[in-house]
């Protein structure tokens, strides 16, 4: 799957991860 080789998104969403810790 293109997604999951994709670091970009996988980059993306540890960042969406961080933000939702931080609430």
């Amino acid at each position: 799957s293109i997604l999951t080789s994709n670091s970009t998104v996988c980059i993306y969403l540890f960042t969406l991860f961080l933000g939702y810790l931080e609430q």
